[in-house]
């Protein structure tokens, strides 16, 4: 697939804003953004440290069972907006900078 010069020029110049799926992110480098299952487990582990082991195996076997929607409200339900927001914020600081300026 060749990408026209005209688009490339654009894209340079900050003159387009290009739409892309939630798959490119992980195209870029693997280890840059976790997957929905990955950032649960995450959170999943955190509810291990905080002493739910069993709200930690119900977020996944959630995932395991392609229910990731569901996985993440009990995440949030167990662990809270502030820890939830938390571990999404540390997500954000560990990827050099590309989401320095989300408000979320």
């Amino acid at each position: 697939m060749s990408i026209p010069k005209t688009l490339i020029d654009q894209l340079t110049e900050g003159r387009i804003v290009p739409f892309v799926g939630s798959g490119v992110s992980l195209s870029l480098k693997p280890s840059l953004f976790p997957t929905w299952t990955g950032l649960l487990e995450q959170m999943a582990g955190q509810l291990d440290a905080e002493g739910k082991p069993s709200y930690a195996q119900i977020v996944r076997l959630l995932c395991e069972t392609g229910q990731v929607f569901r996985a993440s409200e009990q995440a949030l339900a167990q662990l809270g907006k502030a820890q939830f927001n938390l571990i999404s914020r540390n997500l954000r600081n560990n990827t050099n900078g590309w989401f320095s300026n989300c408000s979320c």
